[in-house]
């Protein structure tokens, strides 16, 4: 396909006119003459021939006439200053018609705005109009002047000669190669004849050539005007330059149609019989120059063959060229003409010799002339272009560009645009952003702005919008208003387009996408439609459209909801409220647009909280499961007795309040006005407000940014019905009226196919608040020592036993019989009846070391607690406006901060009962960190060692220690032989260490706990049904370590004790078995195990009057021997289902569980403790090796299963520490095969051989286990029978080396230290 080229490149035709023709043409209301020359351009079907002479057919042949003189003036001016006035003049004349421009667009059907745009053509039009020759390029270059004159001259071969004789006043660098051409023009009137004519013109072609026409003209107006084309804009000259004859330019002709015609003809031969042989002859001829150049002279071949001898292609280095920067082009052609490669280049384009023009344009691009500009128009479509279209851009590249580089890359551009065939398939929309660089003026906007509408077309949305968005912020600080909001809403448009391919809707709701419960925006990036939208409303509020602009401002704060905006918001606000204030300046408040809604919102619904008259918290508090939960535990308790609860609900005439969670989502201050809230009935529909409730209205309410605050609006209600909280209302600033729903969105249903495929929710719930008639009404409130109500968070020590007094009031006008309390597990509540205060100690020394107390061994819930009235008033019911204070104990353990929550619940018969709430934040200051240890002893009277140390984690509480006890109820533990006081106080990060002795207790009842848990395992596991059997109580055995001895049996120590206890053991229970529920489990395994050993520490703070108690619980010690494997084999084996796991892979999950409990432990019962004879020995090895007797002894920790066991003494080192020690040598009998009954020791007595002096380290030996199944127990004891003559089952086996912390035996040279003895002596 041929290349479509513009018509800025075609020859440039110049015209002289004589003072006689340009009065005729003036005086003929005619146009001037090149002017009506350009009417007839471009001429069809024009033939050329190529330097081949081949013939190429133009379908339209473009020329361009101009006025030489204008030309000349032009030139003069500074190329540099004339670039700069271009670029401004083009943006004057867009700035002018822009409003039109895009008026006009509007009207228009949106299929119409795929063509091309008003401003583009403008811009093309004024690129193509610029005709004036620069340094860089030739195809404005004078290709042929046009001398015209008139035969009514007084002499006409005169003035041909006097504009011949003429200077042609162009600057050196313009091409002196160009063709003269006379026409003479012969009107009608003219006093000379047909014969004078001929003579004059055979005069005229034998003094000057054959280059000449006569043009015979009426120049009488026809009988309507012909229209032509306008000349395309052109800058006009500088306003120092006056021409010396100014014609006014017409955009219609007064001529007749033989004028016309003859007008046409004169122009056809003109082009095809003077300029195009004229341009032929001079390709051919620099052609022949071109080819020339480019050869080797013959002499320089033929010597290279005789000095070197070869006939081959000698390779040659290839050489890239540079990119030559405008300023040494510029230079480089600054005072010479164009080089003639270049002007050959030109006329062969315009000949359509486009092989030829190419070969030339390669040739100066590379020789760092130009070139590359052209070649894209020339050259196939392809990416590969790009090269070019880098290198012709390279001058804009620089950091400052100068006005001509800018000039040249808008016209390289416009070029590129319209002459290059699929220009946007080859990705031509990245040349127009290259070649708009980063100038801010309105033509490289227009660029920008082209090239994103180019990305539009292709699909290319997100850098079609990036870039309208540059353009308008270009054209923005052009001035060009109404361009700028145009490209403005086109990026919008694109922006808020969601992308073809997208997640699934899924993906959203799985990753809580988009976070904090965000709403997403419509658009894709919330930031660029915040900055589009800012920048339209500011444009729209200067403009004078005050209300678009409002509403835009508006739309901006929407995003505020999606992301981080404190660099906008403050902005955002401050013109919204100037636009606002504008806005209701001339528009009265009542005639305001309903239609401004705020788009965001203060209000957190599901937040907002009713709080009745004299609660301290609400039923609709934010820890609503926490109340249910507590509501529940009361109903549970009720369901064999009479009573319904009902929920907390107003009374008539008695203020209650809501308190509205408000959230500033911006990142500025805003002020609320005359804030309230609505409220209506759920049965009467458009009933006014002041008939249904009286609602606080609260003047202003200023937020600052970010911030977080609840407001407390009262409300007094005036009928008995269930009034509904539907709406905020306030005004944003000053008079904007909102009406923020005060709705919590419904749950999520999934009860249908097309639920679950589509998000879909239930209705919207309103806070709604029952109102009855005023009755009975209890307040509960905290009071201090001084009788006046606290507020403030309770501040606990870790394991402080701390005294709160809440006061209860019956508000109403009747009496209450019945008080109960139920509160919530996460901190132990005792009810203090003697009203222990602050300065409260424990309990008096006892005379003993140790106590036994008798406790319940099952896992309780929370239950609900009936306040004795009668004891505490004296009466059986509280009488109106009279109150008791009820003194509490709390206690927690847990470093976490976290809510008191109580559940009043009261009544004044037995029919109904009502509830109020109490809740107050606690916070836990960490005190005592308690770690222990269990370890097998040696010893024959107790079994093992257990050693607790105790931390002071706290940064500057200095703790004493008043006592720490240990508690079981299956082992006897001893405190240290040499007990000294314990009251000892721990600075801030010390730690101090305690040791007790461990011995099974006589007579104690663990058979018959082990039998009843696994009873219920299996009937768990095996589905039999519930044991009837209930888990008896059991004794705790309760040591003291230290002089004073405090007694743990007082009431409310029980209680706590028992309460950590049974919070510790129902989170491990949970822990252990997560698929099983709690209620389940607390009836599986009891409170207290027959292993368990628990450690109790009792302190207090010197420096206040504050103590506690902290417990360690169930530490595991004994030996264990899987007590539930056989009912988990018996489940294994059964076939079916439980209703706790219904697959198969649920099923061996669950038995995995039992398996790893606490209660299937198993344990190696065997314990090896190695001791020689004596520490240190001396021997004589001259004489030999020296043997050392060495015991071992082993221990079976079982009391109900024998074991066989292998002790063998290898000689190799078995433990990885001391390596500087000798490794042990045993000699006499290695290997010992003994059985143990259980409970039974034995020793073994070896015989270890020293061969040198030094440390030897007591390993080198391997006990390998064999566990049997246990021996039948009557009366809590093992049978006494042989339990070699039974017969031996297996169990399990296991294998032991030594740990390390075996003893070290010395050995001693005996010569040698006699030696050392003598020379002291």
């Amino acid at each position: 396909m041929e290349p479509k080229l513009p018509s800025s490149i075609s020859p440039h035709v110049t015209t002289i006119l004589s003072p006689d023709l340009t009065e005729l043409l003036s005086t003929s209301s005619l146009p001037p003459l090149h002017h009506i020359l350009q009417s007839y351009s471009p001429l069809p079907i024009v033939t050329t021939r190529t330097t081949a002479l081949t013939p190429v057919q133009h379908k339209a042949f473009h020329l361009r006439f101009s006025n030489l003189e204008e030309i000349e003036l032009a030139c003069k001016e500074d190329e540099e200053t004339r670039s700069s006035r271009f670029i401004d003049w083009m943006g004057t004349r867009i700035s002018r018609r822009a409003s039109k421009w895009v008026d006009d667009l509007a009207s228009r059907p949106p299929e119409a705005a795929q063509g091309r745009m008003p401003w583009w053509e403008e811009i093309r039009k004024c690129v193509e109009g610029d005709w004036v020759p620069s340094r860089t390029e030739g195809w404005n270059h004078p290709t042929s002047i046009i001398y015209a004159v008139s035969t009514m001259a007084p002499n006409p071969i005169q003035a041909i000669s006097h504009l011949y004789a003429r200077h042609i006043d162009l600057p050196p660098w313009v091409d002196p190669t160009f063709l003269r051409f006379i026409l003479i023009v012969h009107p009608k009137k003219s006093t000379l004849n047909a014969d004078e004519c001929t003579a004059l013109l055979n005069a005229i072609r034998k003094q000057y050539g054959l280059h000449v026409h006569f043009l015979n003209l009426t120049l009488e107006p026809g009988p309507s005007p012909i229209p032509i084309v306008s000349l395309p804009p052109q800058l006009p000259l500088p306003s120092t330059v006056q021409l010396a004859h100014v014609v006014p330019d017409t955009s219609e002709l007064w001529m007749s149609e033989t004028d016309a015609m003859a007008t046409g003809k004169f122009v056809r031969e003109f082009l095809t019989q003077s300029l195009i042989p004229w341009m032929e002859k001079n390709v051919l001829e620099w052609n022949e120059a071109f080819i020339n150049k480019g050869r080797l002279p013959s002499r320089l071949i033929s010597s290279t063959r005789r000095l070197f001898g070869t006939t081959g292609v000698v390779p040659s280095t290839p050489i890239t060229s540079q990119t030559p920067s405008f300023s040494s082009m510029q230079s480089a052609t600054s005072s010479s003409p164009p080089p003639q490669t270049r002007r050959l280049a030109e006329l062969a384009t315009f000949l359509g010799d486009y092989k030829l023009a190419v070969q030339a344009l390669e040739s100066l691009r590379k020789e760092g002339k130009g070139g590359s500009a052209i070649l894209p128009l020339l050259l196939s479509p392809s990416s590969s272009l790009i090269s070019y279209a880098a290198q012709a851009l390279a001058p804009v590249f620089a950091e400052e560009p100068s006005a001509t580089s800018l000039h040249h890359a808008l016209v390289n551009a416009i070029r590129w645009e319209s002459g290059i065939h699929a220009f946007s398939k080859i990705g031509g929309e990245r040349w127009l952003v290259w070649a708009a660089s980063t100038a801010e003026e309105a033509p490289t906007a227009l660029l920008l702005g082209r090239a994103a509408f180019m990305s539009k077309l292709k699909g290319a949305k997100r850098k079609a919008a990036l870039w309208y968005v540059m353009s308008a912020h270009r054209l923005e600080k052009c001035g060009i208003k109404a361009l700028t909001a145009h490209y403005l809403r086109e990026a919008r448009s694109l922006y808020s387009q969601s992308p073809q391919k997208s997640f699934s809707p899924a993906y959203a709701e799985s990753e809580k996408w988009p976070p904090d419960g965000k709403e997403q925006s419509p658009g894709v990036y919330p930031l660029v439609l915040a900055s589009i939208d800012h920048s339209l409303g500011r444009i729209k509020y200067s403009s004078g459209e005050t209300e678009a602009a409002v509403r835009l401002f508006l739309g901006i704060l929407r995003y505020s909801t999606q992301l981080d905006m404190s660099d906008t918001d403050e902005v955002v606000i401050d013109d919204f409220r100037q636009a606002l204030q504008h806005l209701e300046s001339t528009h009265p408040t009542e005639e305001l647009p309903s239609d401004l809604i705020l788009p965001i919102r203060f209000c957190v619904p599901n937040q907002c909280t009713v709080r009745l008259g004299g609660q301290n918290e609400s039923f609709l508090s934010t820890d609503k499961e926490t109340w249910e939960s507590l509501e529940q535990i009361w109903t549970d308790s009720r369901r064999k007795r009479k009573g319904k609860l009902e929920r907390p609900s107003a009374e008539i005439g008695r203020q209650f309040w809501l308190d509205v969670v408000l959230e500033n989502p911006l990142e500025t201050d805003v002020l609320l006005k005359r804030f309230t809230i609505h409220v209506s009935t759920s049965s009467e529909v458009n009933v006014p407000q002041e008939d249904i409730a009286i609602a606080q209205v609260i003047d202003e309410i200023h937020l600052y940014a970010k911030e977080r605050r609840t407001v407390s609006i009262g409300l007094t209600p005036k009928v008995a019905k269930t009034l509904v909280l539907t709406e905020a209302r306030y005004y944003f600033f000053s008079n904007l009226p909102v009406k923020e729903p005060l709705s919590i969105r419904g749950k999520r249903l999934n009860d249908t196919v097309a639920q679950r495929q589509e998000a879909t929710y239930a209705p919207s719930q309103f806070t709604r608040v029952p109102v009855r008639q005023v009755g009975c009404m209890l307040s509960v409130e905290q009071v201090d020592e001084d009788d006046e109500e606290g507020d403030e968070d309770i501040v606990m020590v870790q394991g402080e036993i701390y005294s709160v007094v809440l006061r209860i009031t019956n508000r109403g006008i009747e009496e209450i019989n019945e008080v109960w309390l139920t509160a919530a597990d996460n901190i132990s509540i005792w009810i203090d009846p003697e009203k222990r205060g602050k300065g409260h100690d424990f309990p008096e020394p006892l005379s003993g070391s140790s106590e036994e107390i008798s406790v319940h061994n099952i896992v309780t819930g929370t239950r609900p607690f009936l306040l004795p009235l009668e004891t505490l008033t004296s009466s059986p019911s509280l009488p109106p406006g009279h109150f008791i204070d009820v003194h509490f104990l709390l206690h927690s353990e847990d470093i976490i901060d976290s809510t008191l929550n109580i559940l009043v619940t009261y009544s004044n018969d037995a029919d109904a009962y009502f509830y109020t709430c109490f809740a107050r934040n606690f916070e836990i200051i960490p005190a005592l960190s308690v770690s222990a240890s269990i370890d097998p002893t040696s010893s024959d009277v107790c079994s093992y060692t257990l050693r607790a140390e105790v931390e002071n984690i706290s940064d500057d509480l200095e703790i004493e220690l008043a006592q720490l006890s240990t508690s079981s109820t299956d082992w006897v533990i001893h405190p240290p032989h040499r007990s000294t006081s314990l009251h000892t106080t721990i600075l801030p990060h010390q730690t101090i260490r305690r040791a007790f002795t461990l011995g099974r207790k006589e007579g104690s009842e663990t058979e018959e706990i082990k039998e009843l848990v696994v009873d219920k395992v299996s009937e768990f596991l095996l589905g039999k049904g519930t044991s009837e059997r209930q888990i008896p109580d059991t004794t705790l055995r309760i040591s003291h370590d230290g002089t004073e001895h405090r007694s743990l049996a007082e009431s409310h120590l029980q209680f706590f004790i028992r309460f950590t206890r049974m919070r510790q053991h129902i989170r491990a229970l949970t822990e252990a078995f997560p698929t099983v529920p709690r209620q389940v489990l607390q009836s599986l395994f009891p409170l207290y195990g027959p292993n368990s050993v628990d450690i109790i520490i009792l302190w207090k703070l010197p420096s206040s009057a504050r103590y506690g108690l902290v417990t360690f619980c169930d530490m595991q010690t004994g030996v264990a021997h899987g007590l539930l494997d056989r009912v988990i084999e018996q489940a294994m084996e059964r076939k079916g289902k439980s209703i706790y796991a219904e697959t198969k892979r649920e099923h061996e999950l669950l038995l995995q569980h039992f398996k790893e409990c606490v209660w299937n432990r198993e344990t190696d019962p065997l314990v090896v403790s190695v001791r020689p004879s004596q520490p240190v020995f001396e021997h004589d090895f001259t004489r030999g090796a020296c043997p050392i007797p060495v015991q071992f002894t082993v221990r079976n920790y079982s009391p109900t299963n024998p074991v066989r066991y292998v002790l063998r003494l290898s000689g190799s080192r078995m433990s990885p520490t001391h390596l500087n020690s000798f490794v042990a040598t045993y000699s006499g009998q290695l290997t010992y095969h003994r059985l143990l009954p259980p409970s039974q020791s034995t020793t073994v007595n070896a015989t270890l051989r020293a061969r040198w002096a030094g440390q030897y380290l007591l390993d080198g030996w391997r006990l390998e286990v064999d566990v049997g199944e246990a021996i039948p127990i009557e009366d809590g004891t093992p049978q006494e029978s042989n339990p070699a003559a039974e017969p031996w089952k297996t169990r399990a086996r296991y294998l032991q080396h030594p740990t390390g912390s075996e003893g070290i035996i010395l050995i001693k040279n005996l010569v040698q230290h006699n030696r050392g003895t003598i020379a002291q002596d």
